[in-house]
Protein backbone atom coordinates (compact mmCIF):
# COMPACT_ATOMS: atom_id res chain seq x y z
CA UNK A 1 0.00 0.00 0.00
CA UNK A 2 1.01 3.50 -0.41
CA UNK A 3 -0.66 6.70 0.80
CA UNK A 4 -1.25 10.00 0.13
CA UNK A 5 1.80 12.69 0.82
CA UNK A 6 1.75 10.14 -1.29
CA UNK A 7 -1.32 10.31 -4.20
CA UNK A 8 -3.64 8.19 -4.99
CA UNK A 9 -3.17 4.80 -6.66
CA UNK A 10 -2.02 5.06 -10.52
CA UNK A 11 -2.74 2.23 -12.57
CA UNK A 12 -0.56 3.17 -15.53
CA UNK A 13 -0.91 1.23 -18.12
CA UNK A 14 2.68 0.13 -19.24
CA UNK A 15 3.90 1.09 -22.93
CA UNK A 16 6.37 -1.68 -23.64
CA UNK A 17 6.94 -5.16 -22.57
CA UNK A 18 5.61 -6.86 -19.22
CA UNK A 19 8.34 -9.37 -19.38
CA UNK A 20 9.92 -9.75 -15.94
CA UNK A 21 13.81 -8.97 -15.40
CA UNK A 22 15.55 -11.30 -13.03
CA UNK A 23 18.50 -8.76 -12.17
CA UNK A 24 19.06 -4.95 -12.67
CA UNK A 25 21.86 -4.25 -14.85
CA UNK A 26 23.36 -2.39 -11.84
CA UNK A 27 23.69 -5.44 -10.11
CA UNK A 28 27.12 -5.72 -8.43
CA UNK A 29 27.21 -2.16 -7.62
CA UNK A 30 25.20 -2.81 -4.34
CA UNK A 31 27.26 -1.35 -1.79
CA UNK A 32 27.11 2.06 -3.72
CA UNK A 33 23.19 1.98 -2.72
CA UNK A 34 22.20 3.27 0.06
CA UNK A 35 21.41 0.37 2.92
CA UNK A 36 17.96 -0.38 3.50
CA UNK A 37 17.33 -0.62 7.48
CA UNK A 38 14.72 -3.19 8.90
CA UNK A 39 13.72 -3.33 12.40
CA UNK A 40 12.12 -5.83 14.48
CA UNK A 41 8.64 -4.48 15.61
CA UNK A 42 7.01 -7.05 17.79
CA UNK A 43 8.76 -9.43 14.98
CA UNK A 44 11.58 -12.24 15.10
CA UNK A 45 15.49 -10.77 13.93
CA UNK A 46 15.69 -14.41 12.13
CA UNK A 47 13.11 -13.72 10.01
CA UNK A 48 15.13 -10.49 8.55
CA UNK A 49 18.19 -12.97 8.55
CA UNK A 50 16.23 -15.25 6.18
CA UNK A 51 14.55 -12.56 4.34
CA UNK A 52 17.42 -10.65 3.53
CA UNK A 53 19.62 -12.04 0.99
CA UNK A 54 16.95 -12.16 -1.69
CA UNK A 55 15.65 -8.87 -0.84
CA UNK A 56 19.37 -7.44 -1.53
CA UNK A 57 18.95 -9.44 -5.09
CA UNK A 58 16.11 -7.62 -6.31
CA UNK A 59 16.76 -4.82 -4.59
CA UNK A 60 20.84 -4.48 -5.84
CA UNK A 61 21.81 -2.46 -2.09
CA UNK A 62 22.41 -3.82 1.37
CA UNK A 63 20.22 -5.17 4.23
CA UNK A 64 21.09 -4.15 7.50
CA UNK A 65 19.31 -4.61 11.13
CA UNK A 66 18.48 -1.34 12.99
CA UNK A 67 17.54 -2.90 15.66
CA UNK A 68 14.06 -3.19 17.75
CA UNK A 69 11.66 -0.50 17.89
CA UNK A 70 8.44 -0.67 20.25
CA UNK A 71 4.88 -0.89 18.65
CA UNK A 72 3.64 3.12 18.94
CA UNK A 73 1.10 2.52 21.63
CA UNK A 74 -1.26 5.28 19.42
CA UNK A 75 -1.81 3.39 16.42
CA UNK A 76 -3.48 0.14 18.21
CA UNK A 77 -6.85 0.27 17.90
CA UNK A 78 -8.56 -1.91 20.24
CA UNK A 79 -12.05 -1.96 18.42
CA UNK A 80 -10.70 -3.88 15.55
CA UNK A 81 -7.36 -5.47 17.23
CA UNK A 82 -5.48 -4.17 14.27
CA UNK A 83 -2.73 -1.85 14.04
CA UNK A 84 -2.98 1.84 12.35
CA UNK A 85 -0.13 1.80 9.90
CA UNK A 86 -0.08 5.09 9.00
CA UNK A 87 0.76 5.89 12.50
CA UNK A 88 3.22 3.28 12.68
CA UNK A 89 4.74 5.67 9.71
CA UNK A 90 4.51 9.06 11.43
CA UNK A 91 6.11 6.60 14.41
CA UNK A 92 9.53 5.36 12.12
CA UNK A 93 9.59 8.82 10.91
CA UNK A 94 10.52 10.44 14.66
CA UNK A 95 13.03 7.51 15.34
CA UNK A 96 15.28 8.24 11.91
CA UNK A 97 15.47 11.89 12.99
CA UNK A 98 19.24 12.29 13.61
CA UNK A 99 20.30 8.59 13.18
CA UNK A 100 21.75 9.15 9.60
CA UNK A 101 19.35 6.54 8.15
CA UNK A 102 18.31 6.78 4.75
CA UNK A 103 15.47 4.15 4.78
CA UNK A 104 14.06 2.57 7.12
CA UNK A 105 11.48 -0.67 7.34
CA UNK A 106 9.71 -2.01 10.46
CA UNK A 107 8.63 -5.63 9.99
CA UNK A 108 5.97 -6.53 12.46
CA UNK A 109 3.94 -9.61 13.43
CA UNK A 110 0.80 -7.47 14.34
CA UNK A 111 -2.45 -7.20 11.84
CA UNK A 112 -2.43 -3.83 10.26
CA UNK A 113 -5.36 -1.84 8.80
CA UNK A 114 -5.46 1.71 7.19
CA UNK A 115 -8.39 4.46 7.30
CA UNK A 116 -9.22 3.04 3.85
CA UNK A 117 -8.69 -0.65 4.00
CA UNK A 118 -9.78 -3.32 6.62
CA UNK A 119 -6.10 -4.80 6.29
CA UNK A 120 -3.30 -4.13 4.53
CA UNK A 121 0.25 -6.49 4.24
CA UNK A 122 2.15 -3.12 4.15
CA UNK A 123 2.70 0.97 4.15
CA UNK A 124 5.12 2.97 2.51
CA UNK A 125 5.34 6.82 1.99
CA UNK A 126 6.02 7.59 -1.29
CA UNK A 127 9.23 9.10 -2.13
CA UNK A 128 10.09 8.97 1.12
CA UNK A 129 12.42 7.34 3.52
CA UNK A 130 9.81 4.54 5.91
CA UNK A 131 7.63 1.91 5.17
CA UNK A 132 6.32 -0.53 7.36
CA UNK A 133 5.38 -4.77 6.28
CA UNK A 134 3.39 -6.47 8.51
CA UNK A 135 3.73 -10.72 8.07
CA UNK A 136 0.55 -11.62 9.89
CA UNK A 137 -1.32 -12.65 7.02
CA UNK A 138 1.84 -13.97 5.01
CA UNK A 139 1.92 -17.58 7.20
CA UNK A 140 1.27 -20.42 4.86
CA UNK A 141 -0.56 -22.55 7.54
CA UNK A 142 -3.28 -19.76 6.83
CA UNK A 143 -4.15 -21.61 3.68
CA UNK A 144 -3.12 -24.77 5.10
CA UNK A 145 -0.65 -24.85 2.54
CA UNK A 146 3.19 -24.17 1.91
CA UNK A 147 5.45 -23.99 4.72
CA UNK A 148 8.87 -22.18 5.29
CA UNK A 149 9.68 -21.35 1.79
CA UNK A 150 6.16 -20.18 1.03
CA UNK A 151 6.25 -17.85 3.61
CA UNK A 152 9.66 -15.91 3.00
CA UNK A 153 8.42 -15.64 -0.56
CA UNK A 154 5.43 -14.00 0.34
CA UNK A 155 7.47 -11.51 2.54
CA UNK A 156 9.88 -10.91 0.02
CA UNK A 157 7.26 -9.41 -1.98
CA UNK A 158 6.09 -7.71 0.07
CA UNK A 159 9.22 -5.49 1.26
CA UNK A 160 10.48 -5.15 -1.99
CA UNK A 161 6.78 -3.82 -3.18
CA UNK A 162 6.97 -0.80 -0.25
CA UNK A 163 10.25 -0.43 -0.74
CA UNK A 164 9.85 0.40 -4.38
CA UNK A 165 6.90 3.17 -3.08
CA UNK A 166 9.86 4.53 -1.36
CA UNK A 167 12.01 4.78 -4.19
CA UNK A 168 8.31 6.40 -5.91
CA UNK A 169 6.87 3.83 -7.75
CA UNK A 170 3.08 3.22 -7.73
CA UNK A 171 1.36 0.36 -8.23
CA UNK A 172 1.67 -1.55 -11.70
CA UNK A 173 -1.53 -3.06 -13.94
CA UNK A 174 0.92 -6.18 -14.72
CA UNK A 175 -0.28 -9.20 -12.38
CA UNK A 176 2.93 -10.84 -12.21
CA UNK A 177 5.01 -7.19 -11.59
CA UNK A 178 5.99 -6.98 -7.73
CA UNK A 179 4.46 -3.99 -7.78
CA UNK A 180 1.05 -5.01 -8.71
CA UNK A 181 -0.95 -4.04 -5.97
CA UNK A 182 -2.79 -7.44 -3.52
CA UNK A 183 -5.92 -7.31 -2.17
CA UNK A 184 -5.25 -10.55 -1.00
CA UNK A 185 -2.42 -13.30 0.23
CA UNK A 186 -3.00 -15.20 -3.05
CA UNK A 187 -2.45 -11.80 -5.23
CA UNK A 188 0.97 -12.02 -3.97
CA UNK A 189 1.56 -15.77 -4.38
CA UNK A 190 0.81 -15.18 -7.98
CA UNK A 191 3.05 -12.38 -8.87
CA UNK A 192 6.94 -12.20 -9.08
CA UNK A 193 9.32 -11.01 -6.74
CA UNK A 194 11.03 -8.78 -9.64
CA UNK A 195 9.74 -5.72 -11.33
CA UNK A 196 8.33 -6.12 -14.90
CA UNK A 197 10.24 -3.59 -17.61
CA UNK A 198 8.93 -0.46 -16.98
CA UNK A 199 8.93 -0.97 -12.94
CA UNK A 200 12.88 -1.97 -13.70
CA UNK A 201 13.69 1.12 -15.75
CA UNK A 202 12.02 3.15 -13.11
CA UNK A 203 13.87 1.71 -10.01
CA UNK A 204 17.12 1.81 -12.26
CA UNK A 205 16.63 5.74 -12.87
CA UNK A 206 16.35 6.19 -8.58
CA UNK A 207 19.91 3.94 -8.02
CA UNK A 208 21.31 7.22 -10.48
CA UNK A 209 19.99 9.49 -8.75
CA UNK A 210 20.79 7.96 -5.24
CA UNK A 211 23.93 7.99 -6.45
CA UNK A 212 24.34 11.55 -7.25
Amino acid sequence: MVRRRIAALSHRTPKKSWDLKPTLRTRGTCLKSKPLFIATMASSQQVIREVSPDVEGVLNREVRYFGDIPLPLEAYNPFRSQYNSTLILSSLRRTVVGKGVDYLMALTSVDLYSLTLNFVFGEAELNGKVAVVSYHRLDGKLLNQGGKQLFLDRLTKEIVHEFGHVAGLRHCRNPACVMAFSNHVLDTDRKSKMFCHNCLQAYERFLVVEEV
